[in-house]
């Protein structure tokens, strides 16, 4: 009778650089669907949203999410690839396949129509060209970088062959990162600008913090995972790593730009909050407003005569004292309209237009 210590064969730990192979690939797989999954939420929030969105801006939404579905597949395929269809047998962890094809070229592709729309937002806010204009060709320069990459890495039979393509990943990530701080400084500038040179609410500077707050998060979002793709693609690169980053960095644009979309709904409930009690009267000797039991007052503004002497308006509204206090891009003094029921149509558009560019 065989003693149990030779009944069996003894098992052999997992090798360290086996891990640093398959962990990452493992655990990318997992953000990249969760991430995903997070995706579909805020897909259904937008379509079933009333905004009204031009249809190339909804279509854009939808294309990335499409694109956005095949890199979840893709993620997919090279964890089943790695961890079982591929286990035990050494040749599947370094052919590259078509799955580091894919995943650059997709990345890319995101990013840049991202970063492009973006443009479009600060052009339409502040009507900026040079500064719209840099962003897109820094966009299309990362995504042709980006798409170079997957199609140089065709011919591979081993990934350490993609090392040979440091400059194309180069031009990729380091291009995507420059264009998401251009981009997050630029909107932060933009929001607090509107902050400083605006008469509004103390509940209206809470909203644009807000917006400032996320113009931030989402930026680090993008660039920090861009510039840590980079740095574990050089710093590790025997290791895995810059491929749990890769499978997550399409997803981290397409939420960073549903979650800029869907944050005007921010600005709807706001809308709501005011209430009764938060009250905006304006005459001819000055203005007050009250909101959530909070007296402002703003003093005495020249108005064109009107036909009440005073209207009570249950809404927010951003007054300058003259022309010459506003911005570019910014709403007209009031003196510049003609009546207080102008100034009552304009109340918030100011700050729809602030928020859908964030």
């Amino acid at each position: 009778m065989s003693s149990p210590s030779t009944s069996a064969p003894l098992e052999q730990p997992v090798s360290e650089a086996l891990l640093l192979v398959l962990g990452p690939v493992f655990i990318g797989t997992l953000f990249s669907w969760l991430l995903y999954g997070v995706s579909c939420v805020q897909l259904y929030l937008y379509h079933v949203s009333t905004y009204n969105d031009a249809s190339w801006i909804r279509s854009l939404v939808y294309v990335i999410f499409l694109l956005d579905t095949y890199h979840t597949v893709v993620a997919a395929f090279m964890g089943w690839n790695f961890l079982c269809s591929g286990w035990g047998r050494p040749s599947a962890l370094v052919y590259p396949g078509w799955t580091f094809v894919s995943i650059p070229i997709i990345s890319g592709i995101v990013a840049a129509l991202v970063q492009i729309f973006y443009a479009w937002r600060i052009h339409i806010l502040r009507g900026w060209r040079m500064l719209p204009l840099l962003i897109i060709a820094l966009a299309l320069l990362q995504a042709a970088g980006g798409i170079s990459t997957g199609i140089g890495v065709v011919p591979f039979t081993n990934v350490s062959q993609i090392h040979l393509l440091e400059s194309r990943i180069d031009v990729w990530l380091a291009g995507s990162a420059t264009v998401d701080v251009i981009i997050s400084v630029s909107m932060v500038y933009i929001l607090f600008t509107a902050r400083q040179s605006s008469m509004i609410s103390l509940h209206g500077e809470r909203i644009i913090n807000r917006l400032i707050r996320l113009s931030v998060e989402t930026g680090i979002a993008t660039t920090t995972t861009a510039v840590l793709e980079l740095g574990m693609f050089f710093w590790t690169p025997n290791a895995n790593f810059y491929v749990l980053l890769s499978l997550i960095l399409c997803k981290v644009y397409s939420n960073a730009l549903m979650t800029s979309l869907n944050s005007r709904a921010l600005l709807k409930r706001s809308r709501g909050s005011l209430g009764p009690e938060s009250t905006s009267t304006f005459t001819n000797s000055g203005a007050s407003a009250t909101f959530g039991g909070t007296r402002r007052h703003v003093e005495a503004i020249s108005l064109p005569p009107i036909s009440m002497p005073v209207v009570h308006v249950s809404s927010e509204t951003e007054v300058f004292r003259n022309s010459a206090d506003k911005p570019p891009g910014s709403l007209k003094a009031i003196s510049e309209y003609d009546s207080i029921e102008m100034v009552e149509e304009v109340t918030f558009s100011h700050a729809d237009h602030v928020a859908t560019a964030v």
